[in-house]
């Protein structure tokens, strides 16, 4: 059994892996955006609601789903979104 020590207290493994569950973060569309331009992602296109951001250095494209400034993605589409971005 493996133990891992967060703050002061002392849990195991699969303990560690329902808190990592559970503490899921999402950011909102426009906190995002500023995230992506500020890492040097560029807008090069919008299709209705969608945005593409494309990095000078990657050769991957984000595909950014705005429905609005202060709505977030689903957690599948942040979680794809942190992996290209390298967050």
């Amino acid at each position: 059994m493996y133990l891992f020590i967060i703050g002061r207290i002392l849990i195991n493994k699969i303990e560690l892996w329902r808190i990592k569950q559970f503490y899921i973060a999402v950011l909102k569309t426009k906190e995002i955006i500023k995230r992506l331009q500020k890492d040097g992602w560029i807008l090069v296109r919008q299709k209705e609601s969608h945005k593409v951001f494309k990095h000078p250095q990657h050769a991957e494209l984000i595909t950014l789903p705005d429905h609005g400034a202060n709505k977030e993605p689903s957690t599948g589409v942040f979680h794809d979104i942190k992996k290209k971005a390298g967050w």
